[in-house]
């Protein structure tokens, strides 16, 4: 008896969980990523998070979850991950599977990734976890962008790190990109820095024209890959910014604008072709200080305030797991190690 009522429960969740998957996709249609200030939302769960509040947390989630479908777009803080780890801390166990089954299918998370002690408290944990194991198993990367985008962050980069090597080897230490790139052109030949930034728009574009915007939650990455694509067009807008011509730039914006509001497009990345003054917490000379917040409420970002909240308390917790490291290091070489009590296997 006590089997059968186990096997209801979770086919009760699997039921729920189509549901809610049918109906994420129908809010996603809805949901307007910059008109709802999902990403301050994003944000003020975050510092929640990271104050240690995380009752907080969850119902800033649980609230903007009813709103958008939860992405996982933050290169810092993965939203629908954390979400995923709140309900199952607070037994929401429904929207614990449906975050846990999207993260595996979507975005390359592997089981291991959550937290087993509280997953093996779901209903029918046996027989999830055997389908969340095949989801992991067929989860396909599309490598073929993956590496398309790859070279073209080396190509975007080359130069750039490698101009002291090559000013040490042209004797000159005054020779600008530009030259260095002609003079030692490798891979392509004759090519000034000018020339490589407009060829990886002309890439962009293409991509855009036949797959969408890099980032969107539809492409395929495994989690690594997709902060690797997430820095690479980091750097590579804001040497659009500056290296090609402005009418480009101004195509790109519209562009890159609605991928924001449909939730394929960080606005962290928009802000990087417009100009660092929206998204540059440490830069002091701010253009118009008094609209910096309504500038960057129109491409989507969090208030300034709030990101510099955020900024310093990651600082904060990383100085103070770096003094951890640090002690447990010194403990370590002064402790003999026959006072050292060995774990287990």
């Amino acid at each position: 008896m006590m089997k059968n009522t186990h096997f209801k429960i979770y086919a009760c969740l699997f039921v729920f969980v189509t549901i809610g998957i049918a109906v994420s996709a129908q809010n996603n249609k809805e949901c307007n990523y910059i008109s709802s200030r999902y990403y301050h939302k994003v944000a003020q769960a975050e510092l929640f998070w990271l104050e240690g509040n995380k009752e907080e947390s969850y119902r800033v989630l649980s609230d903007l979850e009813k709103e958008c479908v939860l992405l996982n777009a933050n290169a810092n803080w993965n939203e629908l991950y954390y979400f995923a780890e709140l309900c199952l801390e607070y037994k929401n166990y429904v929207k614990a599977i449906e975050s846990i089954r999207s993260l595996i299918a979507n975005y390359g998370f592997k089981l291991d990734d959550f937290t087993y002690r509280k997953m093996k408290k779901i209903p029918e944990w046996k027989n999830l976890k055997k389908e969340l194991l095949i989801l992991e198993k067929n989860f396909v990367p599309d490598t073929v962008l993956y590496n398309e985008i790859n070279q073209m962050l080396e190509d975007d980069q080359y130069y750039r790190i490698n101009a002291s090597k090559i000013r040490k080897l042209m004797k000159d230490s005054t020779a600008n990109i530009d030259s260095l790139a002609k003079v030692f052109s490798l891979r392509t030949p004759l090519l000034s820095i000018a020339d490589i930034d407009n060829i990886n728009y002309q890439k962009l574009l293409h991509i855009i024209d036949t797959k969408g915007f890099p980032l969107s939650p539809s492409i395929k990455y495994y989690r690594k890959e997709r902060i690797r694509v997430y820095s690479a067009f980091t750097a590579m807008l804001i040497h659009f910014l500056v290296g090609i011509d402005s009418a480009k730039v101004n195509h790109l914006k519209p562009i890159l604008l609605q991928y924001v509001k449909q939730g394929d497009c960080p606005p962290e990345l928009l802000a990087c072709l417009i100009g660092a003054y929206y998204s540059n917490i440490s830069f002091e000379r701010i253009f118009e200080l008094e609209k910096l917040n309504e500038r960057r409420k129109e491409i989507g970002l969090p208030d300034y305030d709030l990101s510099k909240q955020i900024n310093a308390k990651r600082e904060e917790l990383s100085k103070a797991a770096q003094k951890k490291a640090n002690r447990a290091k010194v403990f370590k070489k002064n402790v003999p190690l026959q006072h050292i009590k060995k774990k287990n296997p």
